[in-house]
């Protein structure tokens, strides 16, 4: 069976679909500030191992929580995907998280799967 990357439903894959004057930008800290984001995905989508259920390649997507931007490590063959990381403020752990460090957790969280 080939496995096909679908297009990612919600957030854009690096946060690719935010442009000029949408309240997202914004959000995110400004057209510089998404480059770098987007920059630190792609450097950090390689590192991520194959699905645990499917055996596809798993990318990282941007994907808006509570209108705060966020990262998840996800699965385009089957839906697998990590938990949302959210910049700003943990509730729980009162933890302050950038979005390069939300990066960087939401590998580590999918690279912590026992693989198939």
């Amino acid at each position: 069976m080939e496995k096909t990357a679908t297009a990612p439903r919600f957030g854009g894959r690096h946060f690719d679909n935010i442009k000029e004057g949408m309240p997202q930008m914004e959000w995110i800290g400004g057209p510089e500030r998404l480059q770098a984001v987007q920059k630190s995905m792609e450097e950090k989508e390689p590192t991520l191992a194959a699905c645990p259920f499917c055996d596809s390649q798993p990318f990282l997507k941007g994907v808006w929580a509570y209108n705060r931007p966020a990262i998840i490590a996800f699965c385009p063959a089957c839906g697998c995907r990590t938990s949302w990381q959210t910049e700003g403020l943990d509730i729980v752990d009162r933890k302050r998280w950038t979005l390069e460090q939300c990066i960087t957790e939401a590998v580590a969280r999918w690279n912590r799967r026992p693989t198939a």
